[in-house]
């Protein structure tokens, strides 16, 4: 209010050219926008997504949630041996929340169905991963979930972090190709 006042009568805007309070209100308006844009791109950094072709896999914007998922198998595990099935590596985050609440007896299977996001977990997401593959409880699978919950018996808990379903990737040609994968940080 009181800028808009200094504006009109100090500035003496009201009795100008109409082009001048147009150049002061698109000013305002642009800087707006680009103080809009400054703080959307700041509330994103630290952000990685693994971006196959065009399509974003993953993204490590809500590794919380994930992480909360995955100790939902303390409501499964009890005190002696158990096996627990993570379907989708991802960035970890689901595999260390099971890892949280699971005894060190546990033993749990991680089954990723594509090679590019093992490998981006094992190089370039590494630090997204942390030590969680390097758990002596943990082995990890390349294949598809459904063949490794088939041939598993006695399981405590069947945790699937897949969010796009079991066969949207599938049926892309480019799934296979590494060079057509790459991890984008902010």
């Amino acid at each position: 209010m009181k800028a808009t006042l200094v504006a009109l009568f100090f500035m003496h805007l009201r009795y100008d050219a109409r082009f001048n309070s147009i150049v002061l209100v698109s000013a305002v308006l642009f800087l707006g926008v680009f103080i809009g844009i400054t703080r959307s791109d700041t509330a994103y950094r630290g952000q990685a997504d693994l971006v196959l072709g065009n399509v974003v896999l993953l993204s490590s914007a809500a590794l919380e949630t994930e992480r909360t998922f995955g100790q939902l198998a303390r409501e499964a595990l009890s005190p002696e041996p158990a096996r627990v099935i993570v379907g989708g590596l991802g960035f970890g985050a689901t595999l260390r929340g099971v890892l949280d609440v699971a005894p060190p007896s546990c033993r749990v299977v991680v089954v990723e169905k594509l090679e590019a996001v093992i490998d981006v977990a094992r190089r370039e997401g590494a630090e997204l991963v942390g030590s969680a593959l390097e758990d002596p409880r943990v082995e990890l699978v390349h294949a598809d979930v459904a063949d490794v919950i088939a041939r598993e018996h006695e399981l405590a808990a069947i945790l699937l972090d897949v969010d796009n379903g079991p066969d949207w990737a599938s049926f892309r040609s480019n799934a296979r190709d590494r060079k057509s994968t790459r991890l984008n940080s902010s």
